[in-house]
């Protein structure tokens, strides 16, 4: 059994519109006006008024492309988004187990469904995760969800690799979430894939060496750690 992690973002409305644009409500938007529009929503709680209509337009075309998109590798599954790209390229096999890690938005919650839907419908085992204060446009919520993304990791993820293999998919989602990922990839994860969005080939990082010895490190920083949990200061050079 394979357990695989992929962040969620916005490609599959932004890589609706090509060429002339796209109708939406009788209303005719450009590729570059779609792609404004969802950046600009993407960190929203609930759409502005004026682009609801459009937003939910986009989300009814992508439902609607995505029921007639057969599994496998294809120019119409490269195009429809970087997450859908990668996965088919990537292969699937039975009892594989998607969780689709998503921003904590209005628009990161839907696009996400839509994703865990498109491969349920096809077979897979898929979960939509939200992280609690991911969002891009925040520094310190952005540092809060990365504390709640450990916290989902270690808790939902670390158990299954001992059923199978782990898979971070970072071909999807936010560059700043793929930083961080990456830098947990060897506590959680197998191996690390990567598909460039107009590229076929799949890129692969094998599991790093690396191993955290808890009870060494907190032993070494114990009275440090005291202090923080008192609301003392730390000198720097009690960390050493």
């Amino acid at each position: 059994m394979r357990t695989i992690v992929s962040p969620c973002g916005t490609s599959l409305l932004t890589n609706l519109a090509t060429g002339d644009g796209l109708i939406i409500g009788g209303e005719s938007w450009t590729p570059e006006a779609i792609r404004r529009v969802v950046t600009r929503e993407a960190n929203a709680d609930r759409p502005a008024a004026e682009v609801a209509d459009l937003l939910d337009g986009l989300l009814q075309e992508a439902a609607a492309r995505l029921a007639s998109l057969p599994w496998g590798p294809s120019p119409a599954a490269s195009r429809m988004s970087a997450e859908i790209h990668a996965w088919t390229k990537f292969g699937g096999q039975v009892g594989d187990t998607h969780w689709i890690v998503h921003s904590d938005t209005w628009l990161g919650e839907r696009i996400a469904a839509l994703l865990a839907a498109w491969l349920q419908h096809r077979g897979f085992i898929a979960q939509a995760v939200r992280i609690p204060f991911l969002r891009t446009d925040d520094p310190d919520l952005f540092r809060l969800a990365m504390g709640e993304l450990a916290v989902w990791l270690d808790e939902t993820i670390r158990p299954l690799r001992s059923a199978g293999e782990v898979i971070f998919q970072l071909s999807g989602g936010f560059k700043a979430l793929h930083g961080v990922l990456q830098s947990l990839a060897p506590f959680y994860a197998d191996r690390v894939v990567y598909l460039f969005e107009s590229s076929p080939v799949l890129l692969e990082l094998p599991r790093l060496p690396i191993t955290w010895q808890v009870e060494p490190s907190f032993r070494d920083a114990l009275t440090p750690l005291r202090r923080l949990a008192l609301g003392l200061s730390v000198d720097p050079g009690d960390l050493d």
